[in-house]
C-alpha cells in the first residue's frame, strides 16, 4: 500500500516535508493549469529533475539498502514520488488538457464536490446527474486517457461507486478520517455494550433465585421453612411453646 497525502499547500516547505517523511506521493488541490502542475513537480523531485532538497539522514539510511544497481536513491525516488492533481475548479476544467500533458504528472484526482460548487450545482452532494456535470466528468476522463493517466476520486456510495467505474476511474476513496474513526468507536461501543448488558442481566437473574425470594426468602428461611411451620405457629408458637405451657404452669 502506498501512502498519499494531500498536501494544503504547493510550497518548498510543504511537498518535500510530507515526501521526507515518508509519503509515496502527493496530491495537491486545486490545480488550474500547467503552471500550477509544474511546479508540484519540480518540487517533488531531486536535481536534476527538480527542487527538492536534499532528505533527512534517517530516510536516506532506510532506502539506500534497496536501490537497484546502477541507480542511486534519489533516482529511485524521482521515479515513485507520485504527483497527483486535483481537479475541482472550472479553471481547472478549462485547462485540463495541458495540465494532463505536464511531464511528472501521474494522475488525476477529480474533486467532485467542489466541481459542482463551481458549477452552482446542488452543495453537499459528491454526485449527480446533471447533464452539464456528467459531460465536465466526460472531458476530464478523455484527457485523463489520452495521455495515459488513472483518475482517483470518492466513491462513497454503491451506485457513486458503480458510476465512476463505469466511467474508467482507477481508484476511490470510500470513507474520510471522521467516518471511518466515527463508525469504528460505535462498533466498539455496541460490543461492548452487549457484553455489558449480558453480564448485568445474568448477574440479577442469579440474585433474584439464589439470594432473593426463592432460596433464602420465602421458601426457605421465610414462612414455609423458618416462619410459620417451624418456628411458628405450630412448633414453637402456641402448640408446643403457648397454650401447652400455660397449663402446666396452672
Amino acid at each position: 500500500m502506498v501512502p498519499l497525502v494531500r498536501i494544503p499547500g504547493c510550497s518548498p516547505e510543504l511537498v518535500p516535508y510530507a515526501l521526507n517523511a515518508g509519503a509515496g506521493g502527493v496530491i495537491m488541490p486545486h490545480i488550474q493549469n500547467a503552471k500550477q502542475a509544474e511546479e508540484l513537480v519540480r518540487l517533488s523531485r531531486f536535481p536534476p529533475m527538480g527542487d527538492r532538497s536534499y532528505p533527512p539522514a534517517a530516510l536516506i539510511n532506510k532506502q539506500q539498502h534497496k536501490t537497484p544497481e546502477g541507480q542511486t536513491t534519489y533516482d529511485v525516488w524521482n521515479n515513485h514520488a507520485a504527483v497527483i492533481c486535483q481537479i475541482e475548479d472550472l479553471e481547472g476544467l478549462e485547462n485540463i488538457e495541458e495540465i494532463c500533458r505536464v511531464p511528472g504528472v501521474d494522475g488525476l484526482f477529480i474533486g467532485t464536490g467542489d466541481l459542482r460548487l463551481c458549477m452552482g450545482m446542488a452543495t453537499g452532494s459528491l454526485d449527480g446527474d446533471e447533464p452539464a456535470f456528467v459531460s465536465a466528468l466526460e472531458k476530464i476522463r478523455d484527457a485523463a486517457r489520452k495521455n495515459d493517466l488513472p483518475m482517483i476520486g470518492f466513491g462513497i456510495s454503491h451506485s457513486t461507486l458503480e458510476s465512476r467505474i463505469n466511467m474508467g476511474w482507477n481508484a476511490f476513496i470510500i470513507h474520510g478520517d471522521i467516518d471511518a474513526i466515527c463508525k469504528s468507536a460505535i462498533q466498539a461501543l455496541d460490543s461492548y455494550s452487549a457484553v455489558a448488558r449480558s453480564t448485568v442481566l445474568s448477574e440479577n437473574k442469579n440474585g433474584e433465585h439464589k439470594n432473593g425470594e426463592h432460596k433464602n426468602g420465602e421458601h426457605k428461611n421465610g414462612e414455609h421453612k423458618n416462619g410459620e411451620q417451624k418456628n411458628g405457629e405450630h412448633k414453637n408458637g402456641e402448640q408446643k411453646n403457648g397454650t401447652k405451657r400455660k397449663l402446666d404452669g396452672e
